[in-house]
């Protein structure tokens, strides 16, 4: 990220004329510094220490007006803002693994931009200026909430909102308008499952005679809350279905009855056909068999993509194990350097001349280099056999799951050309009845139908042009599935080798940095 000159140009001060910081590149890498662990600055740049590599961070006191620049800092565990001028939550968005978070004293109108932070447990808004709790619903892990010293006014509205946090352990909402209202701590104390309110523990006393008091208004939200939550679960257990499928590459082919893409699939202009003798049985008898390939096509795709997964899982276990080996020899040289070169440099303190020795601890360090090297090349070669074999597997299996569903959709293709000819045959015969004046009850038919009766033409065009419809739609889903199986295989394979290209980079980097800061040590010695 860098800092846009532009910006620290026109946003010198704040509203009421402070002066405002930007949060650039430079603040940030100082107080990186400055809060660092002392092995770390020892270390220096030779640690390769990225700001991914970051836990904590405080960017108190500084005067900041916008949140920015922290794009990089993707491994924050805690993050402290508090005291500056913030007026708005932003560019939080990547800092998915934040777990502890301080905006109290700032300027803040809003909760917004936290939808990401999912792995928040503690979070202070206090003493800001919100008026109304909202866009929290992401946060399921809160068990620390603090938005004191708001503007938040009434009383039921935010508590019944908080209670949608399970986990939630401490609230404080003291110096709020709402806490004028009579009903705060015994309101509190019967909607809210906390232990500690405004940093006091709830007594058992206190919550007892609260849940009494309201307990009439108490079992309804109860009762909505049950209805709601059981909502809820249908919706979320439809949502893992449909996601289970989509996973297996067979979107849409689940469903109650019949699958979903084919409730969708026949042309909704045949309805007007259903009046004819016969229609409806041959719709249904099509309906039906497809229904029965479509479900084998979906169970096969279930089966098949948990093969695969258990192919992925071995192949993560078997590449792991070739880690850990190397990391095993790895240890046990640099381990066998240390204890060498301790060995060495006791054997000379206070001597005269200790670049003999030195000179030796050196070579000793170049074989260690060479070895650790040649272990991370063999590590890559037997990494990159297991995932061609891997892949090779992998592409198996897809090729043939992709023939199987190929199979089964072609007989769906047939049965929709059979319901087709019967539909053309049916509806001829029956329209040259109608011509004929030969149908019962003619003038009890729909006028849609009629209408299409009285043109032997429309009727056939509108049997074909469903027929075409329909194939249309059939060779656009298996195309469709085709081509995610195929994707899978493809996005599967880049990125494990993308992967294994980073971690190769990071592990040679980190070798290579070892090996300097050896060689720094060594020197530092020979000049003493």
């Amino acid at each position: 990220a860098t800092v846009d000159p532009a910006a620290v140009a026109t946003v010198p001060y704040g509203a009421f004329g402070e002066r405002v910081q930007v949060m650039g590149d430079d603040l940030l890498q100082r107080l990186v510094a400055a809060q660092a662990p002392e092995a770390v600055r020892v270390y220096g740049k030779t640690a390769g220490t990225e700001d991914s590599d970051v836990l904590f961070l405080r960017v108190d006191f500084q005067s900041i007006l916008r949140i920015d620049n922290l794009g990089t800092f993707v491994g924050l565990r805690k993050l402290q803002l508090d005291n500056n001028l913030i007026e708005r939550i932003e560019n939080l968005d990547v800092l998915v693994n934040l777990e502890w978070l301080d905006l109290s004293f700032n300027k803040i109108t809003k909760i917004e931009g936290l939808g990401h932070l999912t792995k928040l447990t503690d979070l202070s808004l206090a003493h800001n200026r919100i008026a109304r709790l909202e866009n929290l619903e992401p946060l399921t892990k809160l068990d620390v909430f603090a938005i004191s010293g708001n503007l938040i006014e009434t009383l039921e509205e935010p508590v019944l909102y908080l209670r949608r946090f399970r986990t939630l352990r401490s609230v404080s909402l003291s110096g709020n308008p709402m806490c004028a209202d009579p009903r705060y701590e015994g309101f509190v104390a019967a909607f809210l499952p906390v232990r500690y309110l405004d940093y006091r523990r709830i007594s058992d006393e206190v919550r007892v005679a609260a849940t009494v008091r309201y307990q009439d208004k108490l079992e309804l939200v109860q009762s909505k809350e049950a209805e709601q939550a059981e909502q809820q679960r249908a919706v979320d257990e439809n949502a893992a279905e449909d996601k289970l499928y989509t996973d297996a590459c067979v979107k849409d082919l689940n469903g109650k009855d019949q699958p979903r893409f084919l409730r969708g699939m026949l042309d909704p202009e045949f309805a007007k056909l259903h009046p004819i003798p016969g229609v409806l049985d041959i719709i249904g008898e099509f309906q039906k068999t497809a229904t029965t390939k479509l479900v084998e096509s979906a169970q096969f795709a279930l089966a098949e993509r948990a093969r695969r997964a258990a192919e992925e899982q071995e192949l993560v276990e078997a590449v792991e194990a070739g880690r850990a080996d190397a990391r095993s020899r790895s240890m046990q040289l640099i381990e066998a350097f240390q204890a060498e070169k301790t060995a060495v440099l006791a054997a000379i303190h206070g001597a005269s001349d200790p670049e003999p020795a030195v000179r030796t601890v050196r070579a000793r360090l170049q074989v260690v280099k060479d070895a650790l090297l040649e272990i991370e090349i063999d590590l890559v070669s037997n990494t990159e056999d297991v995932l061609r074999r891997f892949e090779r597997g992998y592409a198996d299996l897809v090729s043939g799951f992709v023939e199987h569903v190929q199979a089964l959709f072609a007989e769906v293709r047939d049965g929709e050309a059979t319901m087709h000819k019967d539909l053309t045959d049916v509806t001829s015969v029956f329209v040259e009845r109608f011509l004929k004046g030969e149908v019962e009850n003619a003038l009890e038919l729909p006028d849609s139908l009629v209408a299409l009766l009285s043109d032997k033409a429309t009727l056939t065009n509108v049997i074909t042009a469903g027929h075409d419809a329909h194939l249309l739609a059939i060779d656009n889903k298996e195309d469709e599935i085709v081509s995610s199986a195929n994707k899978e295989l493809e996005t599967l394979t880049a990125h494990l080798q993308d992967a294994e290209m980073r971690r190769n980079r990071s592990r040679v980097a980190e070798i290579l940095n070892l090996i300097g800061y050896q060689q720094e040590e060594l020197d530092a010695l020979v000049e003493l």
